[in-house]
């Protein structure tokens, strides 16, 4: 969300990367609104490819590109001192991810993302930074509620997936009440972003929520926030 959520916990303020120039931007085919910048030419063509399939999905659930997106393909990302697999700039409506070969290295043993492939797992960072990114588009300065925003990154980034994936990433959840929104909070969001993601998931995909109830967090008539006092 803005220049704090990321798909591997939470990496506050901006990511940093240090290393050698950037390549010249280019626009993805047929999406002018989307430029990317990446030394590999798999990785751009990765990069538009899973733009192009997030779109129609993007779009059913009520989000949509307002102003132009830069993605840079990196092969670190840093604050401090902490690896990030992705991140959106608000500051300047850019999308920073971490190259599919680097991502291993930056997985914590027992992350369940380390249950995929690392380019699934790429193709789902760019969903998942794709969804703040729209969501901040909107207004950049406000601060919005961090479980909506996880909540909608999150499922719309599983939902992604293919349905093997989908299932290694849920395989052992111990969730038996999916539609429970009680865990659903800013709080387990930032201290176990791997469960927050699997009940996200999990909720998103019951009967009568899906893009319907992504719709109106997006509209302001729901919300995950919880007071704290």
């Amino acid at each position: 969300m803005g220049a704090a959520a990321t798909a591997v916990g939470i990496c506050i303020a901006l990511a940093i990367w240090t290393g050698p120039g950037r390549a010249a931007p280019h626009s993805c085919p047929g999406d002018p609104l989307i430029s990317v910048e990446a030394e590999s030419p798999d990785d751009a063509a990765a990069v538009c490819a899973a733009v192009a399939r997030a779109r129609p999905r993007l779009d059913a659930c009520n989000l949509h590109q307002a102003q132009p997106l830069t993605i840079r393909v990196l092969p670190q990302i840093t604050h401090a001192l902490t690896a990030c697999m992705a991140q959106y700039h608000c500051h300047d409506d850019s999308i920073s991810v971490t190259a599919p070969r680097a991502l291993p290295s930056i997985l914590a043993p027992d992350s369940i993302w380390r249950r995929i492939t690392p380019q699934a797992l790429f193709d789902s960072l760019i969903v998942h930074e794709l969804v703040h990114a729209f969501l901040d588009q909107a207004e950049c300065s406000g601060t919005p509620c961090l479980a909506d925003h996880e909540y909608i990154a999150f499922a719309l980034q599983i939902d992604a997936l293919e349905p093997a994936d989908q299932a290694a990433i849920l395989d052992g959840n111990g969730i038996d009440d999916p539609d429970n929104t009680g865990r659903l909070n800013g709080f387990i969001a930032r201290m176990d972003p791997g469960y927050f993601a699997q009940a996200a998931w999990l909720h998103f995909s019951q009967p009568d929520n899906g893009c319907a109830f992504v719709g109106d967090l997006v509209r302001g008539k729901r919300t995950l926030w919880v007071d704290p006092y």
